[in-house]
């Protein structure tokens, strides 16, 4: 009975101590993240949705074939994306403002 007890509360321990790990972990989309979604909406407003079996390199070249007139913005953003989020070093704040800039230029 003692064994049982204490197997029991000290997976007890152990399972509050997790749940506090990920509570404090809660989900918060990074800001790379958020503004590469809002690229994406902004493509899917002009009937360019992103399969979600598509990476930013083809969805680049199915937009540009559809909006020539944007390729350099769209080349900029998802340049810019696919280096923060590949590369070896963490987003900047500088290149998550170009990034935006380049979002906030760019028309079709």
């Amino acid at each position: 009975f003692t064994m049982v007890f204490m197997v029991v509360f000290l997976a007890g321990i152990l399972l509050s101590l997790v749940s506090q790990i990920f509570k404090r972990r809660s989900f918060r989309p990074e800001p790379l993240m958020k503004i590469y979604h809002r690229f994406c909406q902004k493509m899917e407003r002009k009937g360019l949705k992103r399969g979600w079996w598509e990476g930013p390199l083809d969805f680049k070249n199915r937009i540009i074939r559809k909006f020539p007139e944007s390729r350099e913005a769209v080349e900029a953003i998802i340049s810019l994306y696919i280096a923060m989020r590949y590369g070896t070093r963490p987003p900047s704040k500088q290149r998550l403002k170009k990034m935006k800039q380049h979002l906030s230029q760019l028309t079709l």
